[in-house]
């Protein structure tokens, strides 16, 4: 959804590439603006366990890593964390430089350990 002043308002976007390709870079511009920065979908780590969408956010805030635009690197959640979903069950966006993507990634995988909601350091990254 476009707004009257321009913004780009989404609740979720579907990332498979398919004929909603369009929504996907409308998405994209409104987050990176005209950066060189890249969006990566990613899997979380099933070494997270079952965090909750509260866990995951703290972890992401701790790591110094909430999104905002015009900073780098950040990371947005894709589809909320459950519970009740198996460890490893949702996804999450990284944002950031070439290149550094699995740096924020392993960023935020320390933060879930430092809080005691990861064992051991994920292999993912």
């Amino acid at each position: 959804m476009v707004t009257a002043q321009g913004a780009v308002v989404y609740t979720e976007v579907n990332v498979r590439a398919t004929t909603g390709t369009h929504l996907h870079k409308l998405a994209a511009d409104g987050i990176l603006g005209d950066s060189s920065r890249l969006i990566r979908q990613v899997s979380a780590s099933p070494n997270w366990g079952a965090l909750s969408t509260e866990e995951f956010l703290a972890g992401v805030e701790k790591a110094g890593l909430s999104f905002s635009a015009g900073y780098d690197p950040g990371i947005l959640m894709v589809m909320p964390a459950d519970p009740e979903r198996k460890p490893g069950a949702f996804l999450y966006a990284t944002i950031s430089e070439a290149g550094a993507q699995d740096d924020v990634s392993r960023a935020l995988d320390a933060s879930f350990r430092s809080l005691g909601l990861a064992d051991t350091e994920s292999t993912m990254f």
